[in-house]
């Protein structure tokens, strides 16, 4: 019955017809993250000519600007701009496998599977951890048994702007390294996180290293590619942007500098990628205390600690009281209205059969349970009321079907 009333209702709303308001409105993940208005790239072609013109084409004063803008603008400390965030990671992985000798990752079942890739690719061991069953988080009882079993670094890869509760992680962080007396180091992936917050901290309060991405499906870009990564120690700061360059007297090089035409776009994104998170997260909000009250749609927020979420998507999750096939007819529905939706965060082994088998085809049920149930609907700053009351209003529309 179920399933005939969502056939029924695509056909209405196919037969009714639509109007597309945004073209941004079409996907569920938005191919660039920002809003970049007409006035922005006038600016940035007039400073990039001023710039081919002086035929100085270095970066390294602009790297320097865009490292303390960066750190102002979102309150961080001992900032490093690279060419991505994956590139981040594995400075980061260089670092830890220096200082205790190897590094052993586990992280989250659902994440991005080309970090995962990096990570074995450079020779390191990685292990899986099944999530709960109603967030991203770790199942902690389970990331304990596999940090005692020799893993020392915990990935944690916040996604869709819904932060990890990192209190959490740090203190099982703590309890191992008190058994075991091996330093348990912690990294943020917050590619798809910029700006989220645990009791209004900064994410990178709890970790030793925080990485970031300014791919152009972000919160900000830097003309399609750009990472950074924050480091707690500043002494590895140090090393760091030795090791991005060609090196020094104490590490390897790998020239993971970034462009001047890449930095000189970063700048000027930086003066609007805070209103753009603001605006983001009012949408948010406005979306889920109207969802809330329907109780079709459940919400993978943490929900024992104060967080800031900034919506790089609006993710949401099929209530276990209907079948998961739902999930898919109501992607359906929401096409047929113009509304675009993507499936971001299906368990890493089953998005590339590469790793299932490189790690041995891992079983982690509740990824699998929150993979076949999660979804994500489209979301973009340049949004307007009009658009935002579309796309709620639609999704009422079809949770009431079922009442």
């Amino acid at each position: 019955m179920i399933l005939l009333a969502l056939i029924l209702l695509t056909i209405m709303i196919a037969i009714k017809g639509f109007s597309i308001m945004n073209e941004f409105m079409y996907f569920g993940e938005p191919n660039i993250g920002c809003n970049i208005d007409d006035e922005f790239v006038d600016r940035y072609v007039h400073q990039l000519s001023s710039i081919m013109k002086s035929k100085s084409f270095s970066a390294n004063s602009l790297v320097e600007k865009f490292e303390k803008k960066f750190s102002f603008t979102f309150n961080e400390e001992n900032f490093s701009l690279i060419t991505n965030a994956t590139t981040a990671l594995e400075l980061a992985l260089y670092v830890v496998k220096l200082e205790s000798g190897f590094a052993h990752v586990v992280t989250q079942a659902i994440g991005f599977f080309g970090v995962h890739s990096m990570v074995l690719s450079r020779g390191y061991s990685l292990t899986l951890c099944d999530v709960q069953k109603t967030s991203f988080d770790f199942d902690y009882s389970e990331l304990e048994e596999k940090l005692l079993n020799g893993a020392n670094v915990i990935l944690v890869t916040h996604m869709n702007g819904i932060p990890v509760n990192m209190k959490s992680v740090t203190d099982i962080a703590k309890k191992v390294f008190h058994i075991t007396k091996r330093k348990i180091w912690i990294i943020d992936d917050l590619s798809r996180s910029l700006g989220a917050k645990i009791d209004s901290c900064n994410i990178s309060k709890f970790s030793d290293f925080s990485v970031f991405s300014f791919q152009s499906k972000k919160h900000m870009t830097l003309l399609g590619e750009g990472g950074g990564v924050v480091c707690k120690d500043s002494a590895h700061v140090d090393f760091i942007k030795a090791a991005r360059g060609f090196g020094n007297k104490k590490t390897y090089g790998f020239n993971h500098k970034i462009s001047f035409s890449q930095v000189l776009f970063g700048l000027n994104a930086l003066d609007i990628v805070q209103e753009q998170i603001d605006k983001r997260i009012s949408m948010g909000l406005s979306r889920d205390k109207a969802i809330a009250k329907i109780g079709f749609f459940d919400f993978l927020y943490p929900d024992t600690i104060d967080f800031k979420c900034t919506y790089y998507l609006y993710t949401l999750k099929i209530n276990e009281k209907y079948p998961a096939e739902v999930r898919d007819h109501i992607i359906n529905i929401l096409k047929s209205k113009g509304i675009g939706c993507s499936i971001a965060n299906f368990p890493v082994y089953k998005t590339s059969g590469f790793l299932n088998s490189h790690l041995n085809f891992p079983i982690c049920k509740n990824a699998d349970n929150l993979g076949q149930r999660i979804f994500s609907v489209s979301m973009h700053p340049s949004f307007s009321d009009k658009d935002e009351e579309y796309i709620i209003n639609s999704l009422c529309e079809i949770a009431n079907a079922y009442k």
